[in-house]
């Protein structure tokens, strides 16, 4: 049995019997020949047998969980791989609905292992597949949205911030999929965090989103409420650590903000802030234009 599973004819032994078999494997102690078994019946995907893609397709999420106990990295990557690869040529609902749910489910894992390379990849790709007017963009777009839901994404932001250090950073490429979301809700956080060390992880979380957080936070300084405004600029001048034009008007213009915010204020530090940005665009596109003439 064990010589079938590691040939590309493993698709043809049902998944109860290929469950049986690797569970005494796992009692035996042997992890990594359940894991290459697991990668290689992964891998009849890409069999050009509608029926071989069928039955594994449907089988594999039925392994699922012996996927969890032996899980590392490079078998995440793996069936990651494959996955993706598949969903991007398969056209039969049949097949493509189980497999974008298979790809759900590890990405759930390799979050919860801080693997955020793989769950990045996954998001993009459910995230691209969605706005296809097909069986499979259907499908896609209702995984995308259970997988960032607001209260699931809150909680990833929060479990990233507490944990602080190199998560912040590693983590960003997933939150940089959906910059506006992560913002209003890490406002949300911020607005009940009072431990300047997770303030401070917020801060960095937002500056590292760069430039896709510029509007949404100049927008926020209009906002009614004086901490959520001085929150925005100082999130702001951290994501333009290298514009010094903008840090230093973002600074100018929290203390003009003062200690109260009224509504003339407020947008007055909007229009700063905005007259700033153009004054700097317009450097830009004169450097650029310096730099074409050099080059006559």
């Amino acid at each position: 049995r064990t010589r079938i599973l590691r040939s590309p004819e493993a698709w043809a032994i049902p998944a109860k019997n290929i469950r049986l078999h690797l569970e005494d494997l796992l009692a035996n102690g042997k992890e990594r020949e359940v894991r290459f078994i697991l990668q290689n019946y992964a891998a009849c995907l890409a069999s050009p047998e509608a029926e071989a893609r069928r039955r594994i397709a449907v089988g594999l999420p039925d392994l699922i969980d012996l996927v969890q106990r032996v899980a590392t990295p490079d078998l995440l990557k793996q069936l990651k791989q494959v996955l993706l690869d598949r969903l991007e040529q398969e056209a039969t609902p049949a097949i493509s609905k189980p497999i974008s749910a298979m790809l759900a489910q590890i990405e759930e894992m390799a979050w919860r292992r801080s693997e955020y390379e793989i769950s990045q990849e996954i998001l993009s790709a459910l995230q691209r597949y969605s706005g296809e007017p097909s069986e499979r963009g259907r499908n896609c777009a209702t995984l995308f949205e259970e997988l960032t839901q607001d209260k699931k994404f809150g909680d990833r932001l929060q479990s990233v911030i507490t944990s602080r250090s190199p998560d912040i950073r590693r983590a960003l490429q997933v939150f940089s999929l959906l910059p506006e979301k992560t913002i209003h809700l890490a406002m949300d956080l911020a607005d009940r965090e009072s431990d300047p060390l997770r303030r401070q992880g917020m801060a960095e979380l937002i500056g590292g989103l760069g430039k896709a957080a510029a509007p949404v936070l100049r927008m926020m300084l209009v906002s009614d409420r004086r901490r959520t405004v001085m929150t925005a600029l100082e999130w702001l001048e951290r994501g333009s650590k290298r514009d010094r034009v903008l840090v230093a008007s973002v600074r100018i213009a929290r203390e003009r903000l003062g200690e109260n915010v009224v509504e003339a204020r407020r947008q007055s530090v909007f229009d700063f802030v905005e007259r700033v940005d153009s004054t700097i665009a317009n450097c830009e596109e004169h450097g650029k234009l310096t730099a074409a003439r050099k080059e006559r």
